[in-house]
């Protein structure tokens, strides 16, 4: 029997089980390319979110992206929950 993946995952969702975030939802959320906010990461990664690797790819908490918003982009915790996806755009990396 084949696995849905689009059933297991709006059934984690309703769990409420968070998904970490990619370059590429983080890019967009900015409004950069994806290796644009890699080059940033290099040359300055105070200017980025915090991030974790893992494996050979970074991730992004949404909460830990969210407060970075507020604190660094002074938005209202509102403004920085509606800006952060609920989905991700790929699930097999960023590249």
């Amino acid at each position: 029997m084949a696995v849905n993946k689009k059933s297991d995952f709006d059934r984690l969702l309703a769990m409420g089980v968070a998904f970490l975030l990619t370059d590429r939802d983080i890019a967009y959320m900015l409004g950069y390319k994806p290796g644009t906010i890699r080059q940033k990461r290099y040359r300055n990664p105070a200017s980025l979110p915090p991030s974790y690797l893992l494996g050979k790819f970074h991730r992004y908490v949404p909460d830990e992206v969210c407060q970075w918003l507020i604190d660094k982009l002074g938005m209202t915790l509102e403004q920085a929950r509606r800006l952060v996806p609920v989905r991700q755009h790929r699930h097999d990396g960023d590249r």
